[in-house]
């Protein structure tokens, strides 16, 4: 979980907003998995305010650890490399800090992965809120479609070496397309094997939602 919990750079839309509150969420979500086999790596993006936060959390529950660097341009892939070589399990998976996890996330993950073989590379759906039918709906990953791959459908093992990739943007646009390069690296060491499991839920796309 790359952490900057300052303004972005024109008020990057409603992920910007009340970045505190989601962060407490995202990480709660995590502590209150029913899976209790994970650690959760917060990089701290030159954000002291995420940095000072570090006890409140570490206190509450000893698998959630912080690591702090110097704060990157936006898009860089020095933090998610961080988490990367920070952790210590088989599989790597990611969680932003304005979304959450459903409380099966891992443990479904863990089963579908499972039954799939345990392939380096595992692909998900998330779920995104249907303000017309309010309710959650399935988004299908497809890398064939814009913004519809990203942090929220990728899992792979960590010892694939992968690493997020170094790439010029012009701010505000590209949002996806890192996830996307990303996943087009993966693809050169890996099959992705789309499985059922995983119950991500996309909390920056729904216009309102209970914090």
């Amino acid at each position: 979980m790359p952490s900057y919990l300052g303004a972005y750079e024109g008020n990057y839309g409603r992920s910007a907003s009340e970045r505190l509150k989601k962060f407490d969420r995202s990480i709660r979500s995590c502590i209150e998995q029913s899976l209790n086999d994970w650690e959760l790596i917060v990089v701290a993006d030159g954000c002291e305010d995420t940095w000072l936060l570090r006890h409140k959390h570490m206190d509450l529950d000893r698998r959630v650890r912080f690591v702090r660097i110097p704060k990157q341009r936006i898009w860089s892939g020095v933090p998610r490399n961080t988490g990367i070589h920070s952790a210590g399990g088989v599989y790597i998976t990611y969680l932003d800090t304005d979304d959450q996890f459903g409380p099966e996330h891992l443990a479904s993950l863990v089963e579908s992965i499972t039954k799939a073989g345990s392939p380096a590379l595992a692909i998900t759906d998330d779920f995104i809120y249907d303000p017309k039918a309010e309710q959650w709906v399935r988004r299908i990953a497809s890398a064939s479609k814009q913004n519809t791959i990203g942090t929220s459908n990728i899992h792979h093992r960590r010892e694939l070496g992968a690493y997020w990739p170094e790439i010029t943007y012009r701010w505000p646009a590209m949002g996806y397309d890192h996830d996307l390069q990303f996943y087009r690296h993966l693809l050169t060491m890996a099959e992705p094997v789309h499985v059922d499991g995983g119950h991500y839920y996309v909390m920056h796309i729904p216009r309102t939602y209970d914090l």
